[in-house]
């Protein structure tokens, strides 16, 4: 049987409406990015599966983040990860959009590129030719999304993607426009934004970010004061600032927090849309906007465990203990 913890009664301050750019919800309770594992493989087609997982987390404005999907077919780290490169993905993913639709929810595509099992080695290698091929790539996915039928799109640049990697002066050692200074860094990153903003408009674009995902080379607070900067100036949407996947850390033997910037540090330098994920119960969440901190929530394990979350959160019903990424 399944443990069950109950909310410190009705949390009042998850359930007042939310406009993220051009998008309109009803409630602050978010459905972060997680990996069910349920495409076909071996082309990562999304299945009923996936359309009634997320249907079963939808609720009238209520924001879901889609599962990393691959941006062309060598980024499929796992074969049952689903892609947006493809015709047959994007007409299997509108089934998946039409439930979410279907009960009034909303769902974005978060486009991802995971790094090969090489990392520094593989973004060393890469070409600037090949660079410019991944922009194209990922404005290819961008358009993809839109015909699949999502309300807007979510760079992934955490969790160990690609964009990541170009970010942090230990895994990126290019001698280009690439590579070096703080501003070569991020290149790729605003480049990328700026083509998904291209496709979609800056209201319907979010960033995701794992600040606490990487060892602080003592730049780190300077990197994401940054790319919050330019997140600002280009009026997306939301950044969603997420904690390193749990996963990830044990494999690689380290103890990671689920933040590492002092209360309230990335609203200081950034006013727009900010969803915050991992780490926190649901009381810390209502903390987290009530004090201004963060304008929506993520919680995943929750959300994976309770499919009708935001309605128990709500009622101040107990809570289902579980999930995993």
């Amino acid at each position: 049987m399944p443990n069950h913890s109950r909310p410190a009664g009705p949390l009042p301050a998850l359930f007042t409406p939310l406009r993220l750019g051009e998008l309109a919800l009803q409630h602050r309770v978010v459905l972060p990015a997680w990996t069910t594992r349920q495409a076909a493989p071996p082309g990562g087609v999304p299945t009923p599966a996936m359309a009634q997982h997320y249907a079963q987390r939808a609720t009238p404005g209520g924001l879901l983040i889609g599962e990393a999907a691959a941006v062309w077919p060598p980024a499929h780290s796992d074969p049952c990860t689903p892609g947006l490169h493809s015709a047959e993905q994007v007409n299997l993913w509108r089934g998946v959009t039409d439930a979410v639709h279907a009960r009034g929810g909303l769902v974005v595509a978060q486009l991802g590129q995971p790094a090969g099992a090489t990392g520094a080695a593989e973004l060393a290698s890469l070409g600037l030719d090949d660079i410019d091929l991944l922009t194209e790539l990922y404005r290819n996915a961008a358009e993809n999304a839109g015909d699949a039928g999502f309300d807007g799109v979510e760079l992934l640049a955490g969790h160990g993607a690609l964009p990541e990697l170009f970010l942090h002066a230990r895994s990126n050692r290019r001698g280009d426009e690439h590579g070096g200074s703080l501003e070569n860094r991020t290149r790729l990153l605003g480049d990328l934004l700026q083509a998904l903003v291209g496709v979609w408009g800056s209201g319907r674009c979010g960033l995701c970010l794992s600040p606490a995902g990487v060892p602080d080379d003592g730049g780190r607070q300077a990197l994401f004061t940054q790319i919050l900067a330019a997140a600002a100036a280009l009026g997306l949407a939301y950044v969603h600032l997420a904690a390193p996947w749990r996963v990830a850390a044990v494999r690689a033997g380290v103890e990671v927090a689920p933040r590492w910037w002092a209360p309230g540090w990335p609203r200081s330098h950034y006013a727009g849309g900010l969803i915050v994920s991992g780490g926190l119960d649901p009381p810390g969440a209502a903390a987290e906007v009530e004090s201004g901190r963060a304008d929506a929530v993520g919680l995943g394990r929750a959300f994976i465990a309770n499919p009708d979350l935001p309605q128990r959160l709500r009622e101040g019903r107990a809570l289902r203990e579980g999930g995993e990424p």
